[in-house]
């Protein structure tokens, strides 16, 4: 059964990926052949010898804060694995981090100033078109069994999270410590909506979700060229490979599941 985080993304059209990482962007391809499952930015060797126009990526499209009314809660333990894990992404450090969460039971956390990076669809199929399917070596086996390409990523640089008690009650984060704890690549503060709600920021956004389109050949044409087909939001699972399997054990999907 999907979580909540994922209902909302997927409500969206959007797929979550696990962990967060600046790997993915428009672009970037996501496979599952022969067993190895995994991503790559190969877009350019996938239309070499394409003759239309690589359609333009429109960045940092405000989004009205899209998936920060989308809360993630986990118990202590597993909830900074994760955390440690989007801070280190974010360019922070991390020792000591479990020191600012003393007292803590459950460790919540969503995303704000959420923005996008998307592509059209319609221009990129109309671009594969131009673009012969490979015919070997990797590429060709990614096409023949499964691959998919990400026309869109939601990205934040910035993380809220609180936490509470065994008792069920809002932890005062020691923010101080949480400072020392992360070093200076990332600013650290209380949000200014909740005085237990704690804001980590880094400089770059990090992508955390992604829309997948499948790619498929396309043999009306001779040779066979490519083309899009629409791929159900949350129906792949796309994991970094940096990603913490403690995050996998909080979801029961049954999807593919793709590095």
């Amino acid at each position: 059964m999907a979580s909540s985080w994922q209902k909302s993304l997927a409500n969206l059209g959007y797929t979550p990926i696990r962990l967060p990482s600046a790997d993915f962007d428009v672009f970037t391809l996501v496979y599952e052949h022969d067993g190895r499952r995994g991503h790559d930015n190969a877009f350019n060797a996938l239309t070499n010898g394409a003759t239309g126009t690589v359609p333009d990526v429109s960045r940092d499209l405000a989004t009205a804060n899209a998936a920060g009314s989308a809360k993630r809660s986990f118990n202590v333990s597993i909830g900074l694995s994760i955390l440690q894990g989007l801070l280190s992404a974010l360019g922070g450090a991390t020792l000591g981090l479990s020191l600012g969460f003393k007292n803590a039971s459950e460790v919540t956390f969503s995303y704000s100033d959420v923005t996008k990076d998307v592509v059209s669809s319609v221009e990129l199929e109309m671009f594969l078109r131009t673009a012969k399917a490979p015919t070997s070596g990797l590429l060709e086996g990614w096409l023949d069994d499964n691959l998919w390409i990400i026309t869109s990523v939601l990205k934040s640089k910035k993380i809220v999270v609180s936490a509470k008690d065994s008792n069920g009650q809002d932890l005062e984060l020691d923010v101080p410590v949480l400072k020392d704890a992360v070093g200076g690549k990332l600013t650290v503060g209380r949000s200014a909506s909740s005085s237990t709600d704690i804001v980590f920021e880094g400089d770059t956004p990090l992508p955390f979700a992604a829309q997948l389109f499948k790619v498929r050949k396309y043999k009306g044409d001779n040779p066979p060229s490519m083309t899009l087909r629409e791929t159900k939001a949350g129906g792949v699972v796309v994991k970094s490979m940096t990603s913490l399997t403690v995050e996998d054990m909080q979801s029961t999907d049954d999807v593919p599941l793709i590095l």
